[in-house]
């Protein structure tokens, strides 16, 4: 299948690589549009699709999923899966 590493991008936020991403604009965006993995997500949109009263500047513009995440496979339990040769018990 698809290493979810390789086709993870990086938040435009904090540079974390993440296989989920929401596009938004929000105050400090500057009015760009940013890629944002879900923590900063949060601290940009309060943790509301559409905003709430303390984020006015929010705007959401879809989501991006790396190919691996539209297969099943989530980023987090790729980097939890033992490589080859290892002990999963370890």
């Amino acid at each position: 299948g698809e290493d979810p590493l390789a086709s993870a991008k990086p938040c435009g936020g904090c540079g974390r690589p993440s296989d989920l991403l929401v596009r938004c604009r929000y105050a400090d965006s500057g009015g760009a549009w940013r890629m944002l993995c879900g923590r900063c997500w949060r601290q940009a949109s309060g943790g509301v699709a559409d905003g709430d009263a303390s984020h006015p500047h929010y705007t959401y513009g879809g989501l991006w999923k790396s190919a691996a995440r539209r297969q099943g496979v989530r980023l987090a339990e790729a980097q939890k899966t033992p490589a080859a040769g290892e002990d999963a018990d370890e």
